[in-house]
C-alpha cells in the first residue's frame, strides 16, 4: 500500500509547531518593540539634559559682572539666588536681526510647576520677561551652591560688592534622578 499524503497526525503536529514558531516571533517583535520605545524616551531624557546643560553652561561662562535693576526700580547684584531661583546678566546675546535691544541679556533659572524654567529679559533693567523657556520636566526643585573667590564653598551668594561674581556654581537639580553639575562663573568673556 502506497501513501500519497500525510496523515491526521503528522498535519497536526506540523501546525502546532507553526504555531508556536508563530507565538515566539509575535513575543519577539513585541518585546523589541517595548524595548525601542524604552529606548527613545531615554534617548529624548538624555538630549533634554544635554541641551538644558549647554544653555546653562552658556549663561554662566558669560555672566557679567553688571548690577541690574528689576521692574520696581531696585537694583539687584550681578548675580542673585534665593528660593531655587538663580538671576543673572550674561553677554554674548545674538542680534541676528539687528533689533533695537542690547547685546547682554538679564536671564533667571526657575522651577514651575514641576518644570525647570529659563526666562529671559528684552532689556536689562526693569522690562517686562520674555515667555518662559521650559527646559526640563518633571523638576521637584533646585539647590544651588557657590564657590567664592577664596576657593571656599558656600550655600549663599551674599557678595561684598554687588558686581562680584562666584567662580563656580554647583547646581543640584532634584528630578527622577538628581543631576549635579558645575559650572564655571565668567569664563567666556575675555
Amino acid at each position: 500500500m502506497t501513501r500519497n499524503g500525510f496523515t491526521l497526525v503528522e498535519l497536526m503536529v506540523a501546525l502546532i509547531i507553526f504555531a508556536l514558531l508563530s507565538a515566539a516571533g509575535a513575543m519577539l517583535l513585541s518585546g523589541s518593540a517595548r524595548v525601542q520605545e524604552g529606548v527613545k524616551d531615554k534617548l529624548s531624557d538624555t538630549a533634554a539634559l544635554q541641551r538644558t546643560s549647554t544653555i546653562i553652561a552658556a549663561d554662566f561662562a558669560q555672566a557679567l559682572p553688571r548690577p541690574h535693576r528689576d521692574a520696581a526700580g531696585r537694583t539687584l547684584p550681578a548675580l542673585s539666588a534665593a528660593g531655587g531661583t538663580i538671576d543673572l546678566v550674561r553677554a554674548g546675546w545674538d542680534n541676528e536681526d539687528n533689533a533695537a535691544r542690547p547685546s547682554i541679556q538679564r536671564v533667571e533659572y526657575r522651577v514651575v510647576d514641576g518644570a525647570l524654567e529659563r526666562v529671559a529679559w528684552p532689556l536689562v533693567d526693569g522690562a517686562a520677561p520674555l515667555p518662559a523657556q521650559r527646559l526640563l520636566g518633571p523638576v521637584a526643585g533646585l539647590r544651588l551652591r557657590f564657590r567664592g573667590p577664596d576657593g571656599a564653598w558656600r550655600d549663599r551668594w551674599d557678595p561684598v560688592q554687588p558686581q562680584q561674581l562666584p567662580r563656580a556654581i554647583e547646581m543640584t537639580i532634584d528630578a527622577k534622578q538628581p543631576l549635579r553639575m558645575v559650572f564655571l562663573v565668567g569664563s567666556g568673556r575675555g
